[in-house]
C-alpha cells in the first residue's frame, strides 16, 4: 500500500540527500522541500507508468526498482534495476509530457516525489545542482549504450554472465544474493526466452560457476564467470 509521509519532506534533515542536492542551499532545499513528497511503496507497486501523465521525477531513497518499457508484440523488456540514490524519470522532463517507461518497486522501497516544475526550476536557477544532473544523466546514457552493444554481440551465456555480475558487483555488493524478481523478468532483463535462460542456468550450476536454489543464487567461480562475461 501506498504511504505519503504526510509530515512532508524536510530535504534540510534528510540523511539520503543525493549529490546534487547537497549543493543547493538553504533557500533552494525549501523550494526542494514545497515540491517534494516522502512516499513509501511496497514490493510490486508502480512508481510511476508507462503512458500516463508525466508530473514527478522520482529520487529511490532506499530498495530496488525495476524500470521497464512494453515493446511492440506487448513483451515487456527490462531496461535496468536502479538501486538507492538513482534518479527516475529524468530523461521524460524533456522528452514530452507522458512517461515513455514504467517503474515498479523490488521490495519495500523509500521515495522522494519531486514536482516537476520544481525540478526544473531547480535546474534554472543553480548551476551546481544542474551540473550534478547532467553528470548523472551522461553516467546513465553510458551505461545504456554499453549494455545495447553488450545485448546485441554477445550470447546467452555471456549475457546472463554480465546480469550475474551487475547484481554480484553493482547491486547487492555480495557474492550471494537473491533475485529481486523471477527467472522470467531475468530473461527480460538480458533479451532472451526464459527457456534459454533455464538452460543457461543449468550450464553454470554444471561448471560450478553457480549455486542456485530458487531465488537465491551464490557465484562460487567469480573469475570464471568474468572470464564468460568478457568472451561474449
Amino acid at each position: 500500500m501506498i504511504q505519503v509521509n504526510k509530515e512532508g519532506s524536510k530535504c534540510h534533515e534528510c540523511r539520503n540527500k543525493s549529490d546534487a542536492a547537497l549543493v543547493l542551499g538553504r533557500k533552494d532545499l525549501e523550494i526542494l522541500e514545497q515540491g517534494c513528497l516522502d512516499v513509501h511503496l511496497q514490493g510490486g507497486e508502480k512508481i510511476f507508468t508507462e503512458g500516463l501523465p508525466h508530473s514527478h521525477v522520482v529520487y529511490l531513497k532506499e530498495g530496488f526498482a525495476k524500470i521497464h518499457m512494453l515493446g511492440p508484440n506487448g513483451r515487456d523488456q527490462i531496461l535496468k534495476i536502479a538501486r538507492p540514490n538513482s534518479y527516475l524519470g529524468i530523461q521524460t522532463i524533456l522528452g514530452g509530457k507522458i512517461n515513455h517507461f514504467s517503474a515498479t518497486a523490488l521490495g519495500d522501497i523509500r521515495a522522494c516525489y519531486i514536482n516537476v516544475h520544481v525540478f526544473k526550476e531547480l535546474i534554472n536557477k543553480s548551476g551546481p545542482f544542474a551540473t550534478k544532473i547532467l553528470n548523472y544523466v551522461c553516467s546513465e546514457e553510458l551505461s545504456y549504450y554499453r549494455r545495447f552493444v553488450d545485448q546485441q554481440q554477445k550470447q546467452i551465456n555471456g549475457r546472463l554472465a554480465d546480469a550475474l555480475l551487475y547484481f554480484t558487483d553493482d547491486i547487492f555488493v555480495n557474492r550471494s544474493f537473491e533475485l529481486p524478481f523471477s527467472h522470467n523478468d531475468l530473461s527480460g532483463l538480458i533479451g532472451t526466452t526464459r527457456e534459454s535462460v533455464t538452460r543457461a542456468l543449468k550450464d553454470f550450476k554444471v561448471g560450478n560457476i553457480l549455486e542456485v536454489k530458487g531465488k537465491k543464487f551464490r557465484i562460487l567461480n567469480y573469475d570464471l564467470l568474468k572470464k564468460i562475461s568478457e568472451r561474449g
